[in-house]
């Protein structure tokens, strides 16, 4: 009332009106109190309304100062209103809008594009996605356009009117069906013909990927998922976001966006974010860093693409165990033991071969399906899209048998075109004979191509150079081959005379592909490098998208690459001068044939600190 200007005698006035007087007791000779009533003002007393106005006032008051704080700007009233859910009497609604200055709606319309309020009837509501999509194409039907010109409206501006709508609601399934009805009326009907005209496909033979042989129209409802699916992410990837606490809070706060419920009255934005779970469960991994915040048997976290979680049962005493606990504490290796003791043998070897970081770091969510780990739209769409009998096909059969079946389409496709072109039929058992015989040849190239090859090819041949004058070179490979629990790592170290300092080859457990594998050998060379004491250093290798990460300064990696790349420049920052060069596989034979000989070494790590007899005749050759 003081900052209204009121005069104090009056704001006294006002406080004796609604205080009360204390009271003391005198009981067995010892005074009780003060007691004061709280009674406050009775019901129906004349003055309570007059001041809940002037209490209502001040605290628009400081409602309004607080939004013009944090905005930097005042509160429109002209343009502000409040709704009310049906519960809410006429009297109270007034009251409020008296109160607060504003005006009562039922409908608030658009905010930024996008409905303020969702009701029951999701088709009314985003039915302005479709008039304006028709709106665009009716204006088109008078033109003459070729099929190229149509393909390119539809796809860069009827397909982009409900994206911004679809990043934020699940739009109805029968709106989507109708959109993609309209764009295919469109593509099939002739200019000036209106409605009328044969479509000789349906949408859906139309909205594959160009690469499959069609046209590559958007599924809608499945880009609505994919574009959903981001907002899905930041919740799993970004749970300090404001955001991402708000939903939290509200929806899953005891677990992760992955398990959480759909809740108890949600909104429908929740609800179309939380459709989503099941597209980021096929592809959203966690990346081990210390393993402290990863639960062993919930979490999604072993390297395996169909299945990425613990098979093996755990004990009750357990269930809440972390990754963390399975490494060893003084260098952050796996704890064998534990791991041999606790999980079945496709665990174990999962287990082992998953890379694990030198330095501490937090776990990451990352996505299988992306090279940097990051969820895209595209890489979310392209899951959706895939046929669903290849799924069933690789997820129930092994690699061998997916390739046999391959092979069968293939001839029997083979055989169709030779019926319809020259009309040559095979029998069924021939075309499987066929089939059967072109997939052992295949197997058998397979196996001959993973042998060490014993000549180079003179096809974009370049030799060893040497390197500047007080400044060590070190080449590094990896060899990786199928079927094999482990592969293999070389790395030579030579000066400007092209005479070897020092050599290392030995082999690591993991059956990993072969940028990873580049990586660790990488990381491993360095780690060796530092232990002989050298300073200036050259680091080549013949794996260019490994190299081209290492040089790469600014783009964020959350893939299990990406924690190896990190523990390189680590180790690289520990030299006085560290370069990663790329070079070709004929430059670097000798870290080559050292990687090769490490996979079928009886130990676990061999070392020379001159050059090995086995690679003298590459080493002559360099120097050549």
């Amino acid at each position: 009332m003081l900052q209204f200007g009121f005069h104090h005698k009056w704001v006294d006035l006002m406080m004796l009106c609604i205080t009360s007087v204390k009271y003391k007791v005198i009981n067995n000779g010892y005074e009780i109190g003060p007691i004061i009533p709280q009674r406050g003002l009775r019901q129906g007393d004349p003055l309570s309304p007059y001041l809940f106005l002037i209490c209502a006032e001040g605290l628009t008051s400081i409602l309004q100062i607080a939004v013009q704080r944090t905005s930097g700007q005042k509160v429109n009233f002209d343009k502000s209103s409040i709704s009310s859910s049906a519960n809410v009497s006429n009297e109270l609604k007034n009251t409020l809008c008296e109160v607060l200055g504003v005006n009562y709606t039922t409908n608030h319309g658009k905010y930024l594009g996008l409905p303020s309020l969702i009701g029951r009837n999701k088709r009314e509501v985003f039915d302005f996605i479709k008039e304006k999509a028709w709106g665009r194409m009716n204006g088109w039907r008078n033109k003459f356009l070729s099929r190229a010109r149509k393909e390119i409206l539809l796809k860069a501006v009827v397909q982009a009117i409900p994206s911004y709508v679809m990043s934020v609601f699940s739009l109805p399934i029968n709106l989507c069906d109708e959109l993609e009805r309209m764009m295919n009326s469109f593509w099939w009907v002739k200019s000036g013909q209106n409605e009328r005209g044969l479509r000789w496909k349906c949408w859906t033979k139309l909205y594959w990927r160009k690469e499959d042989g069609r046209l590559g129209f958007r599924k809608l409802h499945d880009f609505n998922t994919a574009l959903l699916a981001k907002q899905g992410w930041k919740l799993l990837s970004k749970p300090c976001a404001l955001a991402s606490q708000v939903l939290k809070a509200r929806y899953f706060p005891q677990c992760n966006f992955l398990h959480a419920e759909i809740g108890h009255n949600p909104s429908y934005v929740w609800r179309s974010i939380w459709s989503t779970q099941g597209l980021l469960r096929q592809g959203a991994r966690i990346r081990i860093g210390s393993g402290k915040q990863t639960c062993i048997w919930k979490d999604p976290w072993l390297p395996d693409k169909i299945n990425p979680f613990i098979s093996s049962g755990g004990h009750p005493d357990l269930i809440n165990l972390t990754v963390g606990s399975l490494r060893v504490a003084e260098n952050g290796a796996w704890d064998l033991d534990i791991v041999r003791d606790l999980f079945s043998e496709r665990d174990q070897q999962l287990i082992i071969s998953l890379p694990l970081s030198h330095h501490e770091r937090d776990d990451k969510w990352m996505w299988e399906e992306e090279k940097l780990g990051e969820y895209s739209v595209k890489s979310g769409y392209k899951t959706l899209m895939n046929a669903d009998w290849w799924n069933h096909l690789a997820n129930n059969c092994e690699l061998n048998k997916i390739g046999l079946a391959a092979t069968i389409l293939w001839c029997v496709w083979k055989n169709k075109n030779d019926v319809v072109w020259n009309g040559r039929c095979k029998l069924a058992t021939v075309i499987f004979q066929s089939a059967f015989n072109i997939h052992s040849q295949w197997l058998m190239v397979k196996q001959v191509g993973a042998q060490p090859s014993s000549s180079t090819s003179q096809i974009g041949f370049r030799r060893w150079k040497k390197p500047p004058e007080n400044v060590l070179k070190c080449n590094v490979d990896a060899a990786v081959i199928d079927n094999y629990s482990h592969f293999g790592y070389g790395c030579v170290l030579r000066n400007t005379y092209g005479v070897v300092i020092a050599a290392t080859h030995g082999r690591l457990q993991g059956h990993l592909n072969a940028m990873l594998a580049e990586a660790l050998s990488i990381r491993e060379a360095l780690s060796w490098l530092k232990s002989l004491g050298f300073s200036h250093i050259i680091v080549e290798s013949d794996a260019l998208l490994v190299i081209e990460a290492l040089n790469n300064s600014s783009e964020s990696d959350s893939s299990i690459l990406g924690l190896i790349v990190d523990d390189c420049k680590i180790l690289a920052g520990d030299f006085s001068s560290c370069q990663f060069v790329f070079v070709y596989r004929s430059a670097n034979q000798i870290a080559h044939a050292l990687a090769r000989k490490a996979i079928s070494m009886s130990g676990l790590l061999g070392r020379a600190t001159s050059s090995p007899t086995f690679i003298s005749s590459v080493i002559l050759q360099d120097l050549v």
